[in-house]
């Protein structure tokens, strides 16, 4: 990418009419057929490093759980897998699921990777302005239970948590760059993009 500039590529022709035969063709999608006929794989190894030819950093978006194009995300295409973790015990004890799976080594063999894989795990939606000793409970089962996935000090990864702000519960709103941004997520998102 130039210097400074940020490159989209969204995830397909989906606007106005266009939005049923996307739905069903992503819907419909044989992956195994694409990965046993098609040489799947070939052609994601293949995207990656046209990704790392023209780009420093590429950021994907695939925050749908548990599924094939996660799967292809995580598995295959990642360096580094970045979970959002609410702090609620679905949250952390699904984060700490989908952690273990991929860090593997049967994973990581099955996915015929050449490089490793990293994880690490952000706090989000974090009330900074609630229940200290809540907080305080969550804060710790965070860092001991994220701390053992990734075999590090979590410490720097609450450092990291992405505060909750009512404002921005109620509808799409950009939180960076704007004129009346909040001061405590600007700072988080700068932080956590540095």
């Amino acid at each position: 990418c130039a210097t400074g500039a940020i490159w989209l590529l969204s995830a397909g022709a989906r606007e106005g009419e266009r939005f049923a035969s996307y739905s069903d063709a992503v819907q419909s999608f044989d992956w195994t057929g694409f990965y046993s006929e098609f040489n799947g794989e070939v052609f994601f190894e293949w995207l990656r490093k046209q990704l790392e030819a023209v780009c420093d950093i590429t950021l994907i978006d695939s925050r749908t759980g548990v599924t094939e194009m996660g799967g292809v995300c995580t598995r295959h295409l990642a360096d580094l897998v970045v979970g959002l973790c609410a702090p609620n015990e679905a949250n952390l004890a699904g984060m700490e699921r989908i952690a273990e799976a991929l860090l593997r080594s049967e994973t990581l063999k099955a996915a015929r990777r050449n490089r490793s894989l990293d994880f690490i795990a952000i706090p989000t939606r974090v009330d900074r302005q609630g229940e200290n000793s809540r907080l305080n409970d969550w804060r710790r089962q965070f860092l001991d239970r994220v701390g053992r996935l990734i075999q590090r000090d979590a410490e720097i990864l609450w450092d990291l948590a992405i505060p909750y702000v009512s404002y921005y519960s109620f509808e799409e709103k950009l939180v960076v760059g704007e004129p009346d941004s909040h001061p405590d997520l600007n700072k988080c998102y700068a932080y956590l993009g540095a």
